[in-house]
């Protein structure tokens, strides 16, 4: 299987767990986006928790067998996820 991530753009706003949209933010992104993937007819958007100091949260679930969190990675989720695939394999 091939998957294939395309990120056209993110933006980052430190607003805890607030889930509203700004909108302004999100037709610059798309605008932007179709001038180079005219194609493009959906617009994903989601939230990108992080946890204080930084780091995110890897490990066990307590009381799940074989159910593991990583969250937290903020920004950084693309970039950390082949290291954070591994930590989880290795426990």
């Amino acid at each position: 299987m091939i998957i294939t991530i395309l990120v056209a753009g993110s933006s980052r706003q430190f607003v805890g767990f607030n889930t509203e949209i700004n909108e302004q933010i999100i037709n610059k992104i798309w605008e932007r986006a179709q001038e180079f993937f005219p194609s493009l007819r959906e617009v994903r958007v989601g939230l990108r928790p992080h946890m204080p100091g930084g780091k995110p949260m890897i490990g066990p679930v307590p009381g799940l067998s074989n159910v593991f969190l990583a969250a937290g990675h903020e920004g950084e989720g693309l970039t950390l996820a082949l290291g954070t695939a591994e930590m989880v394999g290795d426990m």
